[in-house]
């Protein structure tokens, strides 16, 4: 686990669309590959919310990860509301960019069918969450598998529904 950027101990600006985070990511990646205790051929992750978003595009650029797990992967750009439904928040992330100076991501329906290693999207609720989450299955052309808990909360199923979570994952 470690510090996004402008928080925890990390130095910079935080930015919760994350834009900046499969940096952060990929310095991760980087400090965990020189380590002597560390099988480079056997690094996963798993990525919340915001998070999820950002290590779909570090998967979708070709990170080398063995296996990626995302609970609540949704919209890291305008231009992602619009692969869904044609319609988006344009003001949110336009306003984002302007403050902070920081570009979205490319959208993650473009950067999903790059992705080739085993990949679990997981998604709560009968709504948007879900909804992206399908779209990203149905771009997938790797091993992706979506599972939908319809009753479970944004990220919470891991609380919710402990041991179902645990073995979906595991797997």
């Amino acid at each position: 686990l470690y510090d996004a950027r402008g928080r925890g101990e990390s130095d910079g600006t935080e930015n919760n669309y994350g834009w900046d985070w499969p940096k952060d990511i990929a310095g991760a990646l980087a400090f965990l590959r020189e380590r002597e205790n560390v099988d480079p051929e056997r690094i996963a992750a798993l990525g919340l919310s915001t998070g999820a978003d950002a290590l779909l595009e570090v998967a979708g650029t070709g990170d080398g990860l063995a296996a990626l797990v995302t609970d609540g992967a949704a919209a890291a750009s305008f231009a992602d509301g619009q692969n869904l439904n044609g319609t988006g928040i344009h003001s949110v992330p336009s306003t984002i960019r302007v403050l902070s100076g920081d570009p979205p991501g490319p959208p993650l329906a473009d950067l999903v069918p790059r992705i080739d290693e085993p990949t679990l999207l997981i998604s709560a609720g009968t709504d948007i969450e879900r909804d992206f989450n399908v779209l990203y299955d149905r771009v997938a052309r790797g091993p992706v598998e979506h599972w939908n808990l319809p009753r479970a909360h944004h990220t919470d199923a891991i609380y919710e529904q402990r041991d179902a979570y645990e073995r979906r994952v595991v797997a």
